[in-house]
């Protein structure tokens, strides 16, 4: 349970630093990328109930199939929802190296496994955000 609480302290913490990117956006009346921002954080939410839904049920736990999972987009989501996190008083730039994969890139993983990865790994990397 110690990895699914892991995971929701992610979510939460993308949920807030989203929230406080819109607070300030929409102080300042500059709208735009509002939209963009509320849906990082809608799909942070519905992750968040994905992982509840798992802990209420603790004999499912880990039972989620692994997939072969493109990777390009997941990349793109996590790291637009971190670059959301960390916009404002932080002066931290990501480089989006892995465009230059293959369009056809995949990893055999858990959706949820992989997200969780990824996003830990880049807000470790930048010092736990």
């Amino acid at each position: 349970t110690a990895g699914v609480m892991h995971a929701l302290n992610n979510q939460l913490t993308a949920v807030v630093g989203l929230l406080s990117m819109m607070t300030i956006l929409n102080d300042s009346q500059q709208y735009e990328g509002l939209a963009r921002y509320l849906k990082l954080a809608e799909e942070s939410t519905q992750r968040m109930t994905i992982l509840i839904k798992g802990l209420l049920n603790l004999g499912r736990l880990g039972s989620e199939k692994a997939v072969e999972l493109p990777i390009k987009e997941p990349l793109d989501r996590i790291v637009t929802t971190l670059e959301g996190i960390l916009a404002g008083p932080n002066d931290v730039t990501i480089s989006r190296a892995y465009t230059a994969l293959p369009a056809k890139t995949t990893v055999l993983i858990s959706p949820v496994s992989f997200d969780d990865i990824i996003f830990n790994l880049i807000k470790n990397a930048i010092g736990g955000a």
